[in-house]
C-alpha cells in the first residue's frame, strides 16, 4: 500500500512541474506515434498524472492535435464503427448461421453510413467517400 501511494506521489510531481505549451507538446508527440485522442488521454493520466488536459491548457486534445495538423484519416467515432463492422464480419466467416450478428452488423453499418452523411455535409471527409 504504501509503495501505491508512492507511486501516486511520484506522478502528482511530474503532473504539477509540466506546463501547458509542455502539455500541447506532449499530446502533438503521442498523436504523432498514431494514437487516438482518446489513447492520448488515458496516456497522460497515467503516465503523467494529467487528469483532465481541457482544464490544464483550455483546450481538448482533438483541439490541440487540429492546431498542430496531426489529422487522421477518418473522425475516432467513424473508424471505430468500421473496425467493429470488420470484426463482425470476420466472426460471421465462420459462424453464418449467427442472425444476431447479423443483425447487430446490419445496425452498425447504417450508423455508419449516417455518420459518414453527417462528416460529408460538414466537410469532415471528402465527398466522394464511400463505406464498403
Amino acid at each position: 500500500m504504501a509503495n501505491k501511494n508512492k507511486n501516486q506521489k511520484e506522478v502528482n510531481e511530474k503532473s504539477k512541474k509540466l506546463k501547458s505549451k509542455d502539455i500541447e507538446s506532449l499530446v502533438v508527440e503521442i498523436s504523432n506515434k498514431g494514437k487516438t485522442s482518446a489513447e492520448v488521454g488515458s496516456i497522460l493520466r497515467e503516465q503523467y498524472g494529467i487528469k483532465d488536459i481541457k482544464k490544464e491548457t483550455g483546450k481538448s486534445v482533438s483541439q490541440i492535435r487540429a492546431e498542430n495538423g496531426v489529422k487522421t484519416e477518418l473522425p475516432e467515432d467513424l473508424s471505430a464503427l468500421i473496425k467493429r463492422a470488420s470484426k463482425i464480419k470476420e466472426h460471421l466467416s465462420t459462424h453464418k448461421k449467427d442472425l444476431e450478428a447479423k443483425y447487430g452488423l446490419q445496425l452498425i453499418e447504417s450508423r455508419a453510413r449516417r455518420l459518414a452523411k453527417y462528416y460529408k455535409r460538414t466537410g469532415k471527409i471528402p465527398t466522394n467517400w464511400r463505406y464498403k
